[in-house]
C-alpha cells in the first residue's frame, strides 16, 4: 500500500521535473528549454516574438550535433524554422543573434544568394542542414531559455 507521504513526494518530484520549462510547450534538453512555433513569422521577428512569448528567452543558437539533432527531429519532425543566425548588411559572413561565437555549423549544400541573409534548419527536407532564405520568408521558428 502506497502511503500518503509517498504519494506527496511523487507528485512533488513530478511538479519539479515539469517546472523546469517555462510550460509544456517548452521541451527541456542539455540544461536549455526550446520551444517550436506552430505559426509563422519573418525572419527578423524572432528575438521580439521569443520575449514577447516568455520574457528572457531569444532565438536559438546552436553550437554542437546533438542541439541541432534534437530540434531538427525532435523539436521540428523536419519542417523548417528559423534560427537566431543572420548576416548583418554589408557583411559576408552569419552571426547569432546572441552574439555567441559561430563554432559549430551544419550547412547543406544549396548556394546562398545575396539576398538571403536569415538562416534556417531543415533546409534540405529532414536532414537538419542549415540554409539561408530572404528575412522576410514566414516560417515556423525556435525560441530558447534556461532551464530554471
Amino acid at each position: 500500500m502506497v502511503s500518503l507521504l509517498q504519494l506527496a513526494i511523487g507528485c512533488s518530484v513530478a511538479l519539479l521535473a515539469n517546472a523546469a520549462c517555462p510550460s509544456n510547450e517548452w521541451r527541456p534538453f542539455k540544461g536549455k528549454c526550446y520551444y517550436a512555433s506552430t505559426f509563422d513569422v519573418g525572419g527578423w521577428s524572432i528575438s521580439d516574438v521569443c520575449n514577447f512569448g516568455y520574457p528572457g528567452s531569444k532565438s536559438v543558437s546552436i553550437h554542437d550535433i546533438d542541439v541541432n539533432s534534437f530540434l531538427a527531429h525532435d523539436m521540428l519532425d523536419g519542417q523548417r524554422a528559423w534560427m537566431g543566425l543572420y548576416r548583418r548588411a554589408g557583411y559576408s559572413g552569419f552571426h547569432w543573434e546572441d552574439e555567441s561565437p559561430l563554432d559549430w555549423t551544419f550547412w547543406s549544400s544549396i548556394p546562398t544568394g545575396t539576398d538571403e541573409r536569415c538562416a534556417n534548419i531543415n533546409q534540405v527536407e529532414s536532414t537538419g542542414q542549415w540554409g539561408s532564405l530572404p528575412c522576410g520568408a514566414p516560417l515556423r521558428f525556435l525560441c530558447e531559455t534556461f532551464e530554471t
